[in-house]
This record gives C-alpha cells, structure tokens and sequence, in this order.
C-alpha cells in the first residue's frame, strides 16, 4: 500500500507540472502526509523483526518493551498520515465550494487535527514516567486502561464520520454547475473516493477495544495494518481528482491523434484519386 501510495502521489506531482500549474497546498500536506506513512511503516517493520504480530507467549520477553515501544512510536506518524491526507483533500474541496460551505470544509479540517492530535498526546501522557507506557515493570501509575482506548475510538469514529462527509459534499457542488451531466457525475465520483477512505477508518476503529487486552503484539498488528491501509487509501482518493484531469487529457489526445491520423489518411487518398 505504501508504494501504491507513491507512485500515485508522483503521478499526481507529475500532472500538476504538466499543467504547469505548480504544488498547491493540498499537495504539500499530501506529500507531507506520505513521509509520515513511511516513517509508520518502517517502524512496524523493525518491530515485526522482534515479532511483533505473534503472540506475546512466542516472543523473547527480554524485547517486549522495546516492541511496545516501537508500536506507540509508529502510531504517531501514523495517525499524522491519515489525518493530513484526509487534510489534503479537504484543501482541494475549498476550491470549489463557497459560502457557508467553505466555512463547514475548514470546520472538518480544524477539528479534525485537533481530534486526531489529542488522540497522540493522550497515549504518550497516560502514563507517569512515560516510560511505565510500554515497560510495565517501571514504578509509576497509569489512565485507567480504558480511557485512551475510548477517544482513539471517538477520534477515529469521527475521522470516519468525515471521510463520508467529505465524499458526500462534491455532490452538492458540482451538480449545480453548468456542465454536461455526465461530466459532472463523473467529476462528482472522482471527488467522492473518500467513501473508501472511511470504511477502512470504520474497520480500524473496531480493533481498538482488543488493545485493552494482554496480548498486545498480537492485537496491535491489525490494528496498524488497518491504520496503514486507511492512510494510503486515503491518499489515493484524494488524488483521483488530479489523475481524473491527466485521464482525460489522455484521452483527448488519443481522440485528436486518431482524427489527424484518419484526416491525413482520407488526404493521400484524394491524392491518389487525382494523379
């Protein structure tokens, strides 16, 4: 998912400068949004090295904290990945949308990043010493265990909520311009891959209640996998709009290539008939 991530994001850089219009804001903070899923992704890596995503019983209990450790520390760039992704795309929805609406679109990307961020301070603050988070055997005291459980789910169940929302919305815009109808539906579907997005955030959500439970390095792993395939799904669906625009193009010059090719084929054919 992270290399499917990549080549679309350097197809979407690619049509931006091909339609010599430069990066946008949505594209910087999509970029940015990328760094953050490789940095997630190559943490989880080192971390399944020492077997993280068996069960705790299997593993050496010697390298348990610095697995857990290796999980919280991959967990905040991935929450980063996908709240700025879903960011990215917001940004590109305030170009098309006015008024009342314009104001709602920076609602959802306000309160979204400060849901999400709260979601990261609250691991990394519910625990004193920190390092009791992922080292049970330090001294010190903790949230109860609930506690960030239960706003990782709200967090995440909102983040969803928006995905949905935020799919929804181009609808409502599009459909009032003066375009053919096809091109708006296909305009408005483009815009609406989010959908996706937001089912995998759905997925997501429900394994947070199993990280409650001892067996941590075998219930984590789905949970960063969803995690992961959220980020990168929402990447790519924020760039389907751009994509769209280089398809088409494409697609016309196919269509142009194709009639000078015929036009040019009828020409030395008169030719012919004269001589």
């Amino acid at each position: 998912m992270v290399a499917i991530s990549f080549v679309i994001l350097v197809i979407r850089v690619f049509c931006r400068y091909r339609l010599r219009v430069g990066l946008g804001w949505d594209d910087w903070v999509l970029i940015a949004s990328w760094i953050m899923l490789v940095i997630s992704a190559s943490l989880t890596s080192w971390i399944i090295t020492l077997g993280y995503g068996k069960h705790i019983k299997a593993i050496d209990p010697t390298v348990l904290s610095t697995i857990g450790l290796g999980g919280y520390l991959s967990g905040a760039p991935a929450v980063f990945a996908i709240v700025w992704s879903k960011t990215s795309f917001a940004i590109t929805l305030l170009r098309v949308v006015e008024g009342r609406t314009k104001y709602f679109v920076w609602f959802i990307i306000i309160s979204m990043n400060i849901f999400m961020t709260m979601s990261v301070i609250n691991i990394w603050i519910s625990c004193s010493p920190v390092e009791k988070l992922y080292n049970p055997s330090v001294p010190g005291s903790c949230w109860p265990v609930n506690v960030v459980p239960d706003y990782a789910t709200f967090s995440g169940a909102y983040s969803a909520a928006m995905d949905i929302i935020l799919a929804l919305l181009p609808w409502k815009v599009i459909m009032i311009l003066n375009m053919r109808k096809a091109e708006k539906v296909g305009v408005a579907l483009a815009m609406s891959m989010g959908i996706f997005a937001g089912a995998a955030a759905i997925v997501k959500v429900t394994q947070f209640r199993t990280m409650s439970g001892g067996d941590f390095t075998y219930a984590g792993a789905s949970l960063v996998i969803w995690g992961i395939v959220e980020a990168a799904v929402t990447m790519v669906a924020a760039s389907i709009p751009v994509l769209r625009v280089l398809v088409r193009d494409a697609n016309m010059s196919w269509h142009e290539s194709r009639r000078t090719r015929t036009q040019t084929s009828r020409g030395c054919q008169d030719s012919v008939g004269m001589i």
